[in-house]
């Protein structure tokens, strides 16, 4: 029984030891999560005037739409003019047919009835120029209301390219913020904001959640030994050990140079010793 207590007695200073040597490191970590919070502060404000460059081109496409409008409110306008002039040049073929059935009526009235047809004449003249013209800055309104049109598709294309960068961008900052570039494991980060929904969830059905801390031994000396190549390998296989040796539902982390640690949700402390 003595030799139990002991036991359990020196597992307690073990952990009480690892718990303040993370502790010591927590300082060092922390200004580390700053300077990382700086990059990605920096990289959320590219994102932001890269927001403000689809705005610009947002708003862009509305004075683009708003031309678009007018043009076709003039475009409009000159369409009902020419539907005047066509009813004018009917007006005046019907004249000038009453005027050719006048033809037998006497020569003086035929004079007078040919000086007027061609007055007639030369009014239906002027209003097919008139027309002609008015077909030409109709066609030219066309080619311009289908450059505005494929202007305003190339915008919209590239504010679309534009949102999807931001989206690509606003995935990796989040990807970065939470995973260890080098063991693929959660960071201190990311651990922080599982273990809080972890905790919520034990708090609410009353399930227990275990903590596993791991560190290597003498992990300096493989440093010095392998060199931080070396090193970087030994890191990367011990998560995978550590991963395979836990649970698909455990969460691993690496919240120090050569830490580790686990959330094992559901587990109870006989489960963690039989680790």
């Amino acid at each position: 029984m003595g030799t139990d207590n002991t036991r359990a007695t020196d597992r307690e200073d073990s952990r009480l030891f690892r718990m303040q040597a993370l502790l010591k490191k927590a300082g060092a970590e922390l200004r580390e999560a700053k300077t990382r919070e700086e990059r990605l502060r920096q990289m959320l404000e590219e994102a932001e005037r890269q927001r403000e460059q689809i705005e610009a081109l947002n708003r862009a496409l509305a004075a683009a739409n708003a031309q678009t409008g007018e043009l076709m409110a003039t475009l409009e306008e000159r369409n009902e003019h020419l539907r005047m002039t066509n009813q004018q040049l009917s007006r005046a073929n019907v004249y000038a047919a009453e005027l050719v059935a006048l033809v037998e009526l006497k020569e003086e009235e035929i004079a007078r009835l040919n000086k007027a047809l061609a007055k007639a004449n030369a009014q239906a003249a002027e209003l097919i120029a008139d027309r002609d013209l008015r077909m030409e800055e109709l066609e030219r309104l066309n080619r311009r209301l289908a450059e505005e049109v494929l202007e305003r598709k190339r915008a919209q294309e590239e504010a679309a390219s534009l949102a999807e960068q931001l989206r690509r961008a606003n995935e990796q900052l989040d990807l970065l913020a939470t995973l260890d570039p080098l063991t693929d494991l959660y960071n201190r980060r990311g651990l922080s904001r599982l273990l809080e929904g972890e905790l919520d969830r034990s708090a609410r059905t009353g399930s227990p959640i275990g903590v596993l801390f791991a560190d290597f031994d003498d992990f300096k000396a493989i440093n010095e030994r392998f060199g931080h190549t070396g090193g970087d390998q030994a890191l990367r296989e011990a998560a995978m050990r550590l991963r395979q040796s836990l649970r698909g539902s455990d969460i691993v982390a690496r919240i120090g140079g050569d830490e580790f640690m686990a959330i094992l949700p559901g587990a109870g402390e006989n489960d963690i010793d039989n680790l």
